[in-house]
């Protein structure tokens, strides 16, 4: 129901004693309700980068900044660890569209293995592009 309230004065117990945690035939349904699953309504997907091997800090921001003039109003939500050369500790960053902040985190430990992971959720996100201007970031062997 629907109460008009002028100035926050109204009977309480029309508020709190709707007795909504008493199973009884008036709360509970007596048969089971099926609803109808809408079809999908956009093209929400999410990568997953993985690099093996240490980016530079300068290098990172630039492609991230490539990704977010390009593709900024796709870009729903992204964040990661990064594995940034000559630098002992993991950086954690997160944004979303183009808001987003980086901060160091705990030195890497003896037992783990280095590396970066990125995760982007977004709209028709393109894919290739995204993987090809991380792979760019590979160091010349």
């Amino acid at each position: 129901p629907v109460y008009p309230i002028l100035h926050g004065n109204i009977d309480l117990p029309l508020l709190f004693n709707t007795r909504g945690f008493m199973l009884e035939e008036n709360v509970v349904a007596t048969k089971p309700r099926f609803h109808r699953i809408a079809p999908q309504q956009n093209e929400v997907s999410s990568i997953v980068v993985t690099l093996d091997y240490p980016v530079a800090l300068s290098a990172v921001s630039s492609v991230m900044e490539n990704l977010l003039s390009g593709f900024d109003n796709n870009l729903l939500r992204y964040k990661g660890m990064l594995w940034i050369e000559d630098q002992p500790c993991r950086l954690l960053f997160q944004g979303v569209q183009r808001l987003y902040s980086a901060d160091w985190d705990r030195e890497w430990q003896p037992d783990e293995t280095p590396e970066s992971t990125l995760v982007f959720i977004g709209v028709s996100l393109p894919e290739a592009e995204i993987r090809d201007a991380f792979a760019g970031l590979k160091p010349a062997a």
